[in-house]
């Protein structure tokens, strides 16, 4: 196999992390009251979307790397699921989620939380100070628009 190592001292990855929830089920039959398919809880799975995705991608590259992402500190859904070379940066925004509902290999339905408002100017500061003392080679930013990248920190 190829080597893929990218040879770069510092890489810095900045981004939006999300949860992805995949709801599978079985099919039950339809309701009573009205057209709608009632599927079983069968089993539901968590990973995580979003520059989260890229992170595990490096990491499975072996590509050395730190990654800066922004987390809702009541949110248990990320903070198990990332690599140690994470830089979790607490923030009052809700956690991007999309849900999805599966019933025999067909997506039903898709619930998504979102919360594109800003990091507040206290937690881009603190993004950009660990930015700055990484002192990084390569800057990766993964930024689909969900408020991590503020103005501020773009700035």
């Amino acid at each position: 196999m190829k080597d893929t190592k990218i040879h770069t001292d510092k890489i810095v990855l900045v981004g939006d992390t999300i949860a992805d929830i995949n709801t599978e089920g079985s099919l039950l039959g339809t309701s009573s009251e009205t057209p709608t398919l009632v599927i079983s809880k069968d089993v539901d799975r968590t990973t995580l979307g979003g520059a989260a995705l890229v992170h595990r991608n490096l990491n499975r590259l072996k590509c050395e790397h730190r990654f800066i992402t922004g987390v809702n500190d009541a949110d248990s859904l990320i903070k198990d699921q990332l690599y140690t070379n994470a830089f979790m940066v607490y923030t009052q925004k809700k956690t991007i989620i999309k849900q999805r509902f599966w019933c025999q290999h067909h997506k039903l339905l898709q619930v998504d939380t979102i919360d594109n408002s800003p990091i507040q100017k206290t937690e881009s500061h603190i993004v950009e100070t660990f930015i700055d003392e990484l002192q990084p080679d390569l800057l990766v930013v993964s930024d689909y628009r969900h408020g991590f990248l503020s103005d501020d920190l773009i700035k």
